[in-house]
């Protein structure tokens, strides 16, 4: 009872205070003489309860929203700060209009303050509110501007994107409520200024941050590209500027270039093994279409590629379309995809993303027999330790394989004719990292051979079909990429066959299996 009527009492006291400020922004907005109702409201921006914060932020928002578009807050040439000015040297309207810009001024700090609230609907909510105050500035300037006022207010908007592109703070999940403004072409315009300018900085002082990383990384991920058939952009969240710009912010070619620049000067900077990461898996789908020439990019794929492990699976997709897109010459991309294949590929976590690349890459009858052969072989070699999830699309893989090249079936005839020699006689060296010095293509696929004796009565089937008689449409392994033991398990728990096969000679009694040296020793009578 004790606590429920605590609980009672803060709720209560919670709702007082947000009518309070309620209260207070209209009495503001209806007469000046209550003025100072703004100080109070300011000052309840520092509580710690979420629901006042919350109505303290929409406060501001109806109280100079209002301000900027009246032009009460307007002064042609405000003093500067280290101006030696006293308020008797203005006139009342002049130090109000002051007064109400510091007050602003507190209220923006403020707001910035609170993009790194803990509360997500809180430093939301600000970063709506601060990206209202930049379009009214922009429409209504607070002081006197040029000829070339850009209907955007620059200078507010610096400050937005520093709080965002923190070096000590997270902000990777407003910097995804960030995109909804991201798509209009002034605000992506200004932001990559913005971060080209922050980020050369940066790296010219070396004080990039591995948190600063991760936030930049974030914007670059959300930028919202138009479409390349848009010469003039016209999607501004201001108004849309004057003339004088239009070969800037208009220019469909002006922000391929910032987009292009901007993520070249990323990607000089040392990151993560986990950002290097996402970087990579991102770049083929949703950076290279997008940039001004995707060969740029050539330097990072190919030294990304020689890294090894995780690193080069990842880079694979994006250099293989460098290479069949935009003729990048790069005649050892086989060798190295060659090299990668290692038990250890079947445990990583992108192994179905490289299967389905491998798959992919040697689709091309162009491809020499002898390549596809060692690659054929060394894939058999790597089922006998593969487990069954794995040899669902590892099979078919080689399949694949031999029905595109028909000249690689030699290795099934020897496979059938060879198949009771001794192995140790196979000529394939499987260390060898060249797949042209191999001697695959002059040996067989006995290790699919020895796959049709497998525990495993799918797996048997599908070893059964590398033989003389290959079909003529490839398989489709995309659907099979991503299974799994424990779906393999469930299917096979649910089948109820009449006979459940547990051991290869049938039992003839508890004590009558072969070899038993029980019935040599005791007589059952």
């Amino acid at each position: 009872m004790v606590l429920k009527s605590v609980k009672s009492a803060l709720q209560k006291r919670q709702n007082t205070a947000v009518t309070d400020i309620k209260d207070k922004t209209k009495q503001f907005l209806d007469d000046r003489k209550h003025a100072n109702n703004l100080i109070d409201i300011i000052a309840a921006s520092e509580s710690e309860d979420s629901s006042v914060i919350l109505a303290t932020i929409r406060a501001f928002h109806r109280i100079f929203i209002h301000l900027i578009k009246d032009e009460e807050m307007y002064i042609a040439d405000p003093p500067k700060d280290d101006d030696d000015q006293s308020d008797t040297e203005c006139s009342p309207d002049e130090t109000y209009r002051l007064w109400l810009r510091s007050c602003y001024t507190e209220a923006v700090d403020k707001l910035l303050e609170l993009l790194r609230d803990e509360h997500e609907n809180v430093s939301e909510l600000s970063l709506c509110t601060l990206m209202k105050f930049v379009v009214a500035e922009g429409q209504m300037p607070l002081s006197k501007c040029s000829k070339k006022h850009l209907k955007f207010s620059t200078k507010l908007y610096l400050k937005v994107y520093g709080a965002l592109l923190s070096d000590e703070h997270n902000m990777v999940s407003l910097i995804e409520r960030m995109q909804e403004f991201l798509e209009y072409d002034d605000v992506r315009h200004f932001t990559m200024r913005y971060a080209l300018t922050d980020i050369k900085k940066k790296i010219e002082q070396q004080i990039c941050s591995d948190v600063y990383l991760k936030n930049m990384f974030s914007l670059l991920e959300h930028l919202s590209m138009p479409s390349a058939t848009e010469e003039l952009l016209s999607n501004f969240l201001a108004e849309a500027p004057g003339p004088e710009m239009a070969t800037k912010m208009n220019s469909f070619k002006v922000q391929q270039k910032l987009y292009t620049t901007l993520w070249l000067e990323f990607l000089k900077n040392k990151l993560s093994i986990s950002l290097y990461k996402k970087v990579l898996i991102s770049l083929h789908e949703k950076v290279m279409p997008h940039m001004s020439n995707p060969l740029h990019l050539s330097d990072f794929l190919t030294e990304s590629y020689n890294v090894g492990g995780a690193v080069s699976l990842l880079a694979l997709n994006g250099l293989f379309i460098l290479i069949q897109k935009y003729n990048l010459n790069y005649p050892d991309f086989f060798i190295k995809l060659y090299a990668l294949l290692e038990p250890s590929v079947f445990q990583t976590k992108f192994r179905a993303r490289f299967f389905f690349l491998t798959d992919l890459f040697l689709t091309s009858t162009h491809v020499p027999s002898y390549l596809v052969a060692a690659f054929a072989k060394k894939l058999s070699r790597l089922s006998l330790v593969a487990p069954p999830d794995v040899l669902t699309f590892l099979i078919p893989l080689i399949l694949n394989l031999l029905i595109r090249h028909p000249n690689c079936k030699v290795l099934i005839h020897r496979a059938e004719q060879e198949g009771q020699q001794d192995v140790t006689t196979d000529p394939f060296l499987m260390d060898e990292k060249d797949p042209s010095k191999c001697h695959a293509y002059e040996s067989s696929l006995w290790e699919i051979k020895c796959l049709q004796g497998h525990y495993f009565a799918d797996i048997i089937q599908s070893a059964k079909r590398v033989g003389h008689n290959l079909p003529e449409r490839e398989f489709d392994i995309a659907e099979k990429l991503n299974t799994t033991m424990d779906e393999l398990y469930d299917v096979e728990s649910k089948k109820t066959p009449s006979k459940v096969p547990v051991t290869f000679h049938p039992p003839k009694g508890l004590f009558g299996n072969q070899g038993d040296k029980f019935s040599d020793i005791w007589l059952l009578e």
